[in-house]
């Protein structure tokens, strides 16, 4: 037997900014207005692009422990994950592993 891997689940608030054009740089998305995404909404048109903000807490319980947001299965894009203040933080390969 092994560790549980996550100790919690916690929901993430989503909002998202579809833009038709290039992308925006990520010192200025940071501080776009969002709107609110619902899982399962609709993303951008293809070639067009999305920037999703998604927004958690960590629990008590998990507090000095490493915090990891788990997207997908569905996830089918790549993404560059960044903290608040735009500094990248990881990375979303395509299909996330499916």
């Amino acid at each position: 037997m092994r560790p549980a891997r996550y100790v919690a689940a916690v929901p993430l608030v989503t909002s998202a900014r579809h833009k038709p054009d290039e992308p925006v740089p990520v010192e200025r998305a940071v501080h776009a207005v969002h709107d609110p995404a619902a899982a399962g909404a609709r993303r951008g048109k293809p070639w067009s692009t999305s920037r999703f903000r998604l927004v958690g807490h960590v629990l008590e319980q998990g507090a000095g422990r490493r915090a990891e947001a788990v997207i997908g299965p569905v996830f089918r894009s790549k993404g560059l994950p960044y903290d608040g203040v735009g500094v990248p933080s990881g990375g979303v390969p395509p299909r996330n592993g499916t």
